[in-house]
């Protein structure tokens, strides 16, 4: 078993060596089962384990038996392979060690020239004087270290210039197979250098100028190398080369020169398609603003038709209304005349009843004296007097019963006519609340019809309207005052039936508008899934006096609060949101923007 060992500068180009080193049947490492039995994995456990940080640091490393005993791991893992081995610049620190390992282990110890390392550094672009220094020095120091570990195991070692390996691996394939005895392998091809020296000559002068050790250095290196690199430079191959960079220079500048023009060019080129685009953008800003414009007037135009609908609808209830206000009057006027009836009949009660009364007090009087005179009197006379007063006390008896009747007469009266009197400021509110819808209807449709440009016509203008239920200092109007002792406007009955009619077509309107969130509306609030009604019904009913929301997306107090109108209208503030408030583009919460809640 033979082991390899390509190992050199950190410079070097390794890599390009090693695939030469595979063509003639060196093979690489085996896979390893632990990190020790793989000389990448090997070498990285080291370096993390000391702390090293560069592959060209000088001075070898001394490492103890257990390290000694991971090599032979190492090898031991590749005992089956005839030749094998690794490439890898930390190994130029381990050179000792490895040579102690085994005797079969060998070394190809690799070099570049001081122009390769000063191409790096211009690759890298740190080429201040310092750098340079510092990089040559270092150069010089590593390769001495190989120079000196080739001349105490020339019989291990093979020493070579990585480049003339690259550009000549015929040449490299016959010096290994000189010194170890390999070779063979497949057809080798002849790679070109990545920079000839030629070029680099005005740097390595001028590395020469100040470092003329690092020249006899890298003369040195040839002189004992196997496989040494190409000819060190001369004066004459300087000049020529300067030659060729002021050709080059010029050429530069005229290559920069006719850059600069097309970029030029590049630039009006992109200025004009910019300008063109934005033409073309602006066309299709204005096709889209034509198209808005068309599609505003036709949403215009059905507005306005559905405005015109809607405001015969409205004069259509506002006449219903009216006839309805007409029927309460009459109904009001009525009840006044029957309780002015039952005043009258009342006091006519009241004065029989005292009469009644004074009638037995005389007669009671009477009866006394009579029979404080009739005592001295024969007794045939005290039973006509006992009987005529058994006819008094049975008069009396019924007087008194008849009596009776008549103040529980008044009595039942009375409870009628508190009765009357609850039904009348019952139908007083009803009638206030009717007096506030025509009057809102009214307003709204000439709201209406002022957002849809219609003039209100002479027949609509005459309209009357609803007088106030309070004066201005809260007292109540003049239609209360003058119906708070009238009769009922229409029976409890129809009443409550034109309520429930009222509350059922609100409801529709509602749902219709698809606005009402009823799972929201009884999750959010238990007592309307514990009253088991319709959640809208509800809402309608009780959730606006109380401020309810029907939605997640509509606040009723903030509704309320920001628009004054809709709370002195005593209108409900959804409903009028539904029908006015989106065309209106009045915001439903604080935090959106008016009308976001869709179209009607």
């Amino acid at each position: 078993m033979k082991v390899f060992v390509l190992t050199g500068h950190g410079k070097v180009d390794l890599a390009a060596v090693w695939s030469i080193c595979l063509d003639l049947g060196i093979a690489p490492a085996a896979p390893a089962k632990r990190d020790t039995e793989h000389p990448d994995l090997f070498h990285d456990t080291i370096w993390r384990t000391l702390g090293i940080q560069s592959p060209d640091d000088p001075g070898q490393m001394q490492l103890g038996p257990l390290w000694r005993r991971f090599a032979e791991d190492l090898l031991l893992n590749n005992i089956s392979q005839e030749a094998w081995g690794w490439a890898d610049a930390r190994s130029s620190r381990l050179l000792h060690f490895l040579a102690g390992i085994d005797p079969s282990v060998h070394f190809l110890l690799a070099y570049c020239s001081p122009e390769h390392v000063l191409f790096e550094m211009i690759r890298h672009r740190d080429m201040d004087s310092d750098a340079v220094a510092v990089a040559l020095t270092r150069w010089k120091d590593k390769n001495s270290q190989l120079l000196d570990f080739y001349r105490q195991f020339q019989d291990r070692c093979c020493l070579l210039d990585a480049q003339a390996a690259v550009s000549d691996p015929i040449r490299f394939r016959e010096v290994v197979a000189r010194r170890f005895g390999v070779g063979g392998g497949g057809n080798l091809v002849c790679a070109p250098a990545k920079m000839t020296s030629r070029r680099l000559l005005p740097f390595l002068f001028a590395a020469a100028a100040s470092h003329p050790d690092v020249r006899e250095f890298h003369e040195e290196l040839q002189r004992a190398a196997d496989l040494p690199g190409v000819a060190a430079p001369t004066e004459d191959d300087f000049l020529t080369v300067l030659h060729e960079y002021r050709d080059l220079y010029q050429s530069a500048e005229r290559a920069h020169e006719l850059e600069s023009k097309l970029q030029i060019a590049r630039e009006s080129v992109s200025r004009e398609r910019d300008a063109g685009i934005q033409l073309r953008e602006r066309g299709l800003e204005l096709e889209r603003a034509i198209a808005e414009g068309q599609k505003s007037e036709e949403r215009l135009i059905i507005e306005n038709k559905s405005l015109t609908a809607r405001l015969k609808e409205q004069q259509g209830q506002i006449d219903v209304l009216l006839k309805d206000q007409g029927r309460h009057e009459e109904e009001i006027r009525q009840f006044i005349h029957r309780e002015q009836e039952f005043e009258k009949d009342k006091k006519s009660l009241i004065l029989k009843l005292e009469q009644k009364q004074r009638e037995y007090l005389a007669n009671s009087l009477d009866l006394q004296k009579k029979i404080s005179s009739a005592k001295p009197a024969a007794p045939s006379r005290e039973k006509e007097l006992l009987k005529e007063k058994e006819s008094l006390l049975l008069q009396l008896r019924k007087r008194q019963e008849r009596l009776d009747r008549v103040l529980q007469r008044e009595k039942e009266l009375e409870a009628a006519l508190g009765h009357l009197r609850r039904r009348q400021d019952e139908m007083t509110r009803e009638n206030d609340e009717l007096a506030r819808q025509l009057h809102q209807m009214q307003e709204q449709r000439e709201g209406g019809a002022g957002k849809g440009g219609k003039r209100v016509s002479a027949s609509d203008a005459s309209l009357p309207a609803a007088r106030p239920a309070e004066d201005s200092e809260g007292r109540p109007g003049p239609d209360v005052r003058d119906n708070r002792h009238g009769g009922g406007l229409l029976s409890s009955s129809l009443e409550r039936w034109k309520a429930r009619r009222r509350i059922r077509r609100q409801a529709e309107i509602i749902r219709q508008s698809g606005l009402f969130d009823e799972q929201w509306y009884t999750h959010q609030y238990p007592e309307a899934t514990a009253s088991k009604m319709d959640p809208i019904q509800h809402y309608l009913k009780f959730g606006v006096e109380k401020e309810l929301n029907p939605s997640a997306f509509f606040d009723t107090g903030y509704y309320l609060r920001a628009y004054p109108d809709v709370a002195a209208s005593s209108m409900n503030p959804f409903l009028h949101y539904i029908k006015h408030g989106r065309d209106e583009e009045r915001a439903p919460n604080e935090f959106s923007p008016g009308g976001w809640m869709g179209s009607e």
